[in-house]
């Protein structure tokens, strides 16, 4: 059940994003297939990349880490995560969207930077929604373990006092 809610808010997620995204773009250029074909490319790399981060937080036991140790870790995977989609992006808005090329063709260095900071807006929201949710997560089923050893100590004790 918690797997499926992890792939529906995944794709429910970067879906609404990219349609609201989409949305601009038509405004800007018409609706055409490139466009559609862009969202979609970028619907599935965004869950990639994100998927990607999630199996690496697990694989190195980030959510076990204090929160001091926790942000920088996340700082740098949203960089990592923001450099990468705008780098793959360029070459795919120039390919599938035809009007993206002349602004591509004469990026700027500061123009790949705000690309990157505006990527990293939304990589940073999924990784605080992320890690909100399996910190809640995980104090939930501390609770929950507390209340059962306390229900086991009740019983010897009652069982003791039987006795």
């Amino acid at each position: 059940m918690k797997n499926q809610l992890y792939w529906l808010c995944q794709l429910f997620g970067w879906t609404y994003h990219f349609s609201i995204d989409s949305m601009r773009y038509v405004s800007l250029f018409g609706m055409s297939t490139g466009l559609v074909a862009n969202a979609f490319i970028n619907i599935l790399l965004c869950i990639g990349i994100t998927h990607s981060y999630h199996l690496l937080i697990e694989k190195l036991a980030w959510l076990d880490l204090p929160l001091q140790k926790l942000i920088p870790r996340i700082i740098a995977a949203v960089t990592l995560m923001s450099t990468m989609l705008a780098l793959l992006n360029i070459p795919i808005d120039y390919y599938t969207i035809p009007a993206m090329r002349q602004v591509w063709t004469n990026l700027s260095g500061i123009a790949i930077v705000f690309i990157i900071t505006n990527w990293g807006k939304h990589f940073l929201l999924w990784a605080l929604i992320y890690h909100v949710y399996q910190y809640s997560d995980r104090s939930r089923k501390s609770e929950v373990e507390k209340i059962k050893l306390l229900a086991s100590v009740k019983d010897f004790e009652s069982k003791m006092l039987r006795a």
